[in-house]
């Protein structure tokens, strides 16, 4: 059996609530918690001097299988036959020094079976008396897949991603550091024993994330973390770990902090940008395209060799304000820029048919779409990039005609992707493809430009609904 004792400073958190809050209760009757034990996860015994059970929570009697009544006067060395006389002994040392005592023992149950559990003891007074409070965890699911889990543990460690492992109710087993440092104490593992959940800031995608896990299902969002002083906006990847026998074990929470990223984009969309009239950006552009024709259609043997240098610079600098024209145009403006684009393709090489790209760093997102588009759409190819790099090299490859483009991507973002996918189109005199953005975020006002009035490009907002991305794909084929 193991046996662990720390300070009492970072004990287990239903006990620590239980023993602060009794130290400012002066109301709680004898031996009844000066807490809400019963909304506590773990199962909880208070314990006397002599072992005996002098009050438990509703979440004990549903781990043993025994009633209250059958609990209350109960020998504690009954419910947990590993704990002898030394160990005991141990348990009312540490409680006296106020430090806290964590056994990995059995739990007998009301049926004589043997259940694996952690069991964390501190120390509560109540009445001037003191007593020992016994926090049981049930960890014979996660004693299972701990083992598979740990094999990776030497990468995790470094993984520069909070990476957390939970048991089937979100109690979290493992937090390695790079998430004890977002959210916790990395030197005193403060995280080990909370419910991950609440950390979440929204309640309504913590409901979601459960049901999609409880049914199989791995879920990806981008959420807000909370601690007590700190709000991290961050990308929220969660993969169920179910056994042989098909129930669910554990969780595996996969966490990256996009604070940085996302403030990045609070401040491009409080930048003031200058306003000009639709009309006035549609007849520019389209004295611009009237002026590249024209040039298009002369030949270098109209000109002596310094004539068609002026004109060739001349369809540069063209071609170069052509470029700028969106930078002209304030985000939240409807500005339809891509009115005149019809006016563009004239001339330009048609994208591939039913060629499709899906480019989003998330695997279970790349999956969930391509499945989709396999059922809805069983005509089209599909290719996959992981990041802006891949969709640019694929792109250049096979010229989609409609590319579904993650708007936060590492290493390249959706919209740099986009302005690369452009100067390709340009300089291959390739007609653009129609880009579906997807964003769980606030766009940044570069992908309002693009979008427009969603003629040409879309937007979604994550999750995405099936509907919502059939019907996208369905009006841009058509």
């Amino acid at each position: 059996m193991s046996v662990q004792s720390f300070d009492f400073f970072g004990a287990e958190p239903s006990i620590r609530s239980i023993a602060e809050q009794s130290k400012t209760d002066k109301t709680s009757q004898s031996h009844q918690f000066p807490v809400d034990s019963n909304s506590l996860y773990n199962g909880i015994l208070i314990v006397d001097r002599d072992g005996i059970v002098k009050s438990v929570n509703t979440s004990i009697t549903t781990l043993s299988g025994h009633s209250s009544s059958q609990l209350i006067g109960k020998q504690v060395k009954d419910l947990f036959p590993s704990i002898n006389k030394e160990i005991s002994n141990l348990i009312w040392q540490n409680i006296k020094e106020k430090k806290w005592t964590v056994l990995k023992t059995p739990l007998r149950l009301r049926d004589g079976s043997i259940l694996d559990t952690e069991t964390t003891i501190g120390r509560i007074k109540i009445d001037d008396e003191e007593l020992g409070c016994f926090s049981v965890r049930n960890i014979s699911r996660f004693e299972k897949w701990a083992h598979k889990m740990m094999r990776i543990h030497a990468i995790v460690e470094q993984l520069p991603k909070g990476i957390a492992f939970t048991d089937a109710d979100g109690i979290i087993n493992y937090a390695n550091p790079a998430l004890e440092q977002m959210l916790g104490d990395p030197e005193s593992h403060a995280l080990v024993n909370q419910d991950i959940k609440e950390f979440f800031f929204d309640t309504r995608a913590v409901s979601e994330m459960l049901k999609r896990l409880s049914g199989f299902t791995i879920f990806s969002r981008e959420m807000e973390l909370r601690t007590n002083d700190k709000i991290f906006f961050t990308k929220v990847t969660a993969y169920p770990e179910i056994d042989s026998e098909g129930i669910l074990e554990g969780m595996v929470f996969i966490i990256d902090d996009t604070t940085e990223l996302h403030s990045l984009k609070e401040r491009e969309l409080k930048t003031p940008q200058p306003k000009l009239k639709q009309s006035s950006i549609v007849r520019l552009n389209k004295i611009i395209n009237t002026s590249l024709k024209k040039i298009s259609n002369l030949t270098a043997e109209s000109f002596t060799e310094p004539g068609f240098h002026e004109l060739d610079s001349l369809k540069n600098s063209l071609l170069k304000l052509k470029k700028e024209l969106p930078d002209l145009v304030s985000p939240m403006d409807k500005v339809n820029i891509e009115a005149s684009r019809p006016l563009l393709t004239r001339g330009l090489t048609p994208c591939s048919p039913n060629r499709i790209l899906i480019a989003d760093d998330e695997i279970m997102i790349r999956d969930l779409f391509a499945r989709v588009i396999r059922n809805f759409f069983p005509i089209l190819k599909i290719d996959i990039a992981t990041n802006g790099f891949e969709t640019i090299s694929k792109f250049s490859e096979e010229h989609h005609s409609v590319i579904i483009l993650d708007v936060a991507m590492p290493e390249i973002d959706g919209a740099t992707a986009y302005n690369s996918l452009s100067a390709i189109c340009e300089e291959r005199n390739w007609r653009l493809p129609h880009v579906i953005f997807c964003t769980g975020f606030t766009p940044p006002r570069e992908i309002f430009r693009i979008v427009g009035s969603g003629r040409f490009n879309g937007l979604l907002k994550k999750p995405v609904k099936v509907s919502g991305l059939v019907d996208a794909v369905q009006a841009f084929l058509n």
